[in-house]
């Protein structure tokens, strides 16, 4: 029995190990077969260690033109820094970004220690870094903090650096005026001012004229006569009238892009919207169906987003103006919307540069008493005295 108890217990034994030694086989199997089809090592990753070293001294070398250049621009724009020590930070600043403008503009951090250097710099300086960013403005133009480096190229440039600026905007002012960030450029860039030399007004009336698009300006090659860049707008009206619709059907999709992101704060829009109003506002009487319809489509778009920006378009004269035209042209509701967006400004709108017109405007055109009442003389009646209305007859300035 015992001889028999030992013969089991040597079988049971030797199943377990050769059962063992099958699933270390399978395993090793199952093992090979993952690192036979395992993908290899590129080439590359075997000098991933020195790329790194590289890209770890790079990254040190940048911190440190960070570092030295925002502490040398915080110095800079101090109001109590003199005029030598400022020379000499702006000279020592300038040679620590000298080569490294292109990569750095588009940091935001970085970008304004560019536009200190640009601001206080000399001429030389301006134009050293203008060649470095020549290839890369429009682009710039399209950054959250980039746009305002090249507002600031705008405005504290020579006329040498504005018209290298603007030149390299011209063909693309459609994209960069209908652009939440290349508003700010495009407001600056077509802002006209005495000082202006004959060549940069040339440059702003043709970026003017992009707006139109490209009919208006085969319709403008096309005209019988010659016409110059400055009166191009006025031959509008010697044009066929199916070139008319067609023209300003390319500006109705500019100007709804626009007021649609936004943009109608801005005084360039403002100016085309004015423009774009009085030209459709002609429509109103036309015997041709399509000009009808095109005219219908256009106030029952446009006038609801005029309506919501009013408020910031009475800051100049041709949002003023593009309100009182879309007061007149609007329906009863939307005129009734327009009145009440403008409670509790009632009487700064009064006693404003151009607000006032909109006021008249408002009383000329708005048939319903009840809610001139309610909406506007009922708030005059609050905020101004009798003593006020009094002096302002006297003294305009009264008030």
């Amino acid at each position: 029995e015992k001889v028999r108890n030992m013969a089991e217990l040597k079988q049971k034994k030797g199943g377990t190990q050769v059962q063992a030694s099958k699933k270390r086989k399978s395993d090793g199997h199952k093992k090979g077969n993952s690192n036979k089809f395992s993908p290899k090592k590129k080439k590359s990753e075997y000098g991933a260690g020195i790329n790194l070293s590289k890209r770890t001294a790079a990254l040190e070398e940048h911190e440190r033109v960070a570092r030295e250049a925002k502490k040398l621009s915080a110095s800079i724009l101090q109001k109590t820094a003199k005029s030598d020590e400022r020379k000499d930070q702006v000279l020592e600043l300038f040679n620590l970004l000298k080569g490294k403008v292109r990569s750095l503009a588009m940091k935001h951090d970085l970008c304004r220690t560019i536009q200190c250097c640009f601001r206080f710099g000399s001429d030389s300086e301006k134009n050293s870094i203008l060649k470095e960013l020549d290839e890369e403005i429009v682009n710039l133009c399209k950054g959250k903090y980039s746009c305002f480096m090249i507002v600031a190229f705008l405005r504290h440039g020579n006329t040498e650096n504005r018209i290298s600026v603007i030149r390299k905007l011209k063909g693309k002012m459609r994209r960069l005026g209908t652009h939440s960030c290349g508003a700010h450029v495009a407001d600056l860039a077509l802002q006209q001012t005495p000082q202006d030399s004959k060549t940069l007004k040339t440059l702003r009336t043709s970026l003017w004229n992009e707006f139109y698009g490209e009919r208006f300006s085969i319709a403008v090659a096309n005209a019988k006569g010659e016409v110059s860049a400055s009166n191009a707008l006025k031959s509008f009206n010697n044009f066929e009238p199916k070139v008319q619709l067609a023209v300003l059907d390319d500006l109705k999709r500019v100007v709804m892009k626009m007021a649609d992101k936004g943009l109608l704060r801005y005084s360039y829009v403002q100016r085309l919207t004015y423009e774009f109003l009085v030209k459709v506002e002609k429509l109103r009487d036309s015997s041709d169906e399509n000009a009808q319809k095109f005219y219908e489509s256009t106030v029952s778009a446009l006038v609801p987003l005029v309506t919501e920006a009013s408020l910031a378009m009475i800051s100049t004269s041709e949002g003023t103006k593009s309100i009182c035209r879309v007061l007149a042209i609007s329906q009863a509701k939307d005129k009734k919307k327009l009145l009440k967006k403008w409670k509790g400004h009632i009487k700064n709108m009064c006693v404003h540069e151009y607000g006032y017109l909109t006021i008249i405007t408002a009383l000329n055109v708005v048939d319903d008493t009840v809610t001139l009442k309610k909406s506007l003389l009922s708030e005059l009646a609050k905020e101004i005295t009798e003593e006020e209305i009094f002096a302002s007859v006297t003294d305009p300035s009264g008030i």
